[in-house]
């Protein structure tokens, strides 16, 4: 029943991921648009035919680098995919649900699970406030020491370096 069950579900997630891909796909731009001007200027502020410039036109029609590029477009999902997305999510939580309420010794490590959980939760010990601040101060004073020490570190192998480069030209010299 269970092997059933899951395999029921499979097809059902299966059935909603394609239609979450044709959605998607639904949306993207054909090929005819992309023979569209993709600066977004009209033909006339590009001295296109209709604006009367002659021979520049042809100059302006050849595709520039620029222009064969295609422009960066956020990605706008129509409201359909997040209903998918929701359906898909409601059903795998109702057949976790199912499933957890079918299975008695699955229910009963959930809930070993738990209360170990919470058993665990009211071991620990928890630092005052004063124990945070001054553990804070302590971090706070070592990272500026360790950003000193690399500083200093990065100051002396960068005169090393360049005295290396003044070396070299005085060999080369």
């Amino acid at each position: 029943m269970a092997k059933r069950f899951l395999a029921i579900l499979f097809m059902i997630l299966l059935v909603f991921s394609l239609s979450a891909v044709t959605v998607s796909a639904a949306n993207e731009p054909s090929d005819d648009v992309a023979a569209e001007d993709n600066t977004g200027e009209t033909a006339a502020e590009t001295g296109g035919p209709e604006s009367g410039a002659g021979e520049e036109t042809a100059a302006a029609e050849e595709p520039t680098e620029a222009a064969t590029e295609e422009p960066e477009q956020a990605e706008s999902k129509s409201p359909l995919f997040y209903i998918i997305i929701a359906a898909v999510v409601v059903v795998v939580i109702a057949a976790a649900a199912i499933i957890i309420w079918r299975n008695p010794k699955l229910r009963e490590k959930i809930k070993k699970f738990i209360r170990d959980y919470r058993s665990e939760m009211k071991k620990i010990v928890w630092p005052t406030r004063t124990q945070v601040i001054q553990n804070t101060g302590v971090v706070l004073v070592a990272i500026i020491f360790i950003a000193l020490i690399v500083g200093a570190l990065d100051l002396l192998f960068g005169f090393g370096v360049g005295a290396l480069g003044d070396l070299k030209t005085a060999i080369t010299k």
